[in-house]
């Protein structure tokens, strides 16, 4: 059987990626948990949602239960009452 590969997922929040290293077996709420640090912001107010920006994650849920791919691109989202705020990018120049 093979061992797990570690990852590196890309959390995007307006102007600012995060890079972090996650493992396969590593829960979404532990990943939650240092985005929140990272970005000062409250870890209840902070979401993470999937590649395509409408699947929120549970907390419960671990990096290898969805089919994520070393440097995919996760989002970090505010909640605002019942709602998340609507993702927005500050994209850079063309490469």
């Amino acid at each position: 059987m093979a061992a797990s590969r570690a990852l590196y997922l890309r959390v995007k929040r307006q102007h600012e990626t995060i890079f972090l290293l996650c493992e396969p077996s590593q829960s979404f709420a532990s990943i939650r948990t240092r985005v929140a640090q990272i970005l000062e912001i409250p870890e209840a107010e902070l979401a993470i949602l999937a590649p395509d920006k409408t699947l929120e994650f549970p907390d419960e849920a671990l990096v290898s239960d969805h089919r994520l791919r070393d440097d995919d691109v996760l989002y970090a989202v505010r909640r605002l009452g019942g709602s998340l705020e609507k993702i927005e990018l500050l994209e850079g120049p063309e490469e």
